[in-house]
């Protein structure tokens, strides 16, 4: 179970439809060539210094696919983009991008476990479904 300082921590939980469902998952082509055996070498050209410029423009590009056709704050896009690739290359963290993506074979792999544990929890829980 949990450590005794999460007991009451926990009012509700809430999840975004962001592939609740492991086979409904719009994979992005990174992902898709991380989880590949290319994954390594992925991650090793996307963290080389000679095309920071190449490879922000491309994750800005496919990072933005996450945002709905309808938002329409361009800026707050843009910086939240920003913030997301920040965190990315913090520490040269987009060199282990190739072993980090494994998560999603986890939740593949884990997919029946997680339902039958969200079934059995005693906690509200909301669904955000955030499509367009």
């Amino acid at each position: 179970g949990l450590p005794s300082y999460f007991k009451n921590f926990f009012k509700s939980v809430t999840f975004t439809n962001g592939g609740m469902h492991y086979d409904l998952i719009n994979f992005r082509i990174s992902q898709t060539l991380l989880l590949s055996p290319l994954g390594k070498f992925i991650s090793r050209i996307t963290s080389n210094s000679k095309l920071t410029g190449l490879m922000t423009w491309l994750g800005e590009k496919q990072l933005s696919t996450i945002w709905s056709p309808t938002y329409t704050d361009d800026a707050e896009r843009k910086k939240d983009i920003k913030h997301i690739q920040d965190i990315n290359r913090y520490r040269d963290g987009n060199r282990l991008n190739h072993l980090t993506i494994s998560y999603l074979s986890d939740r593949q792999r884990f997919e029946r476990r997680w339902f039958r544990s969200l079934k059995n929890l005693h906690l509200p829980v909301f669904l955000l479904w955030g499509d367009s």
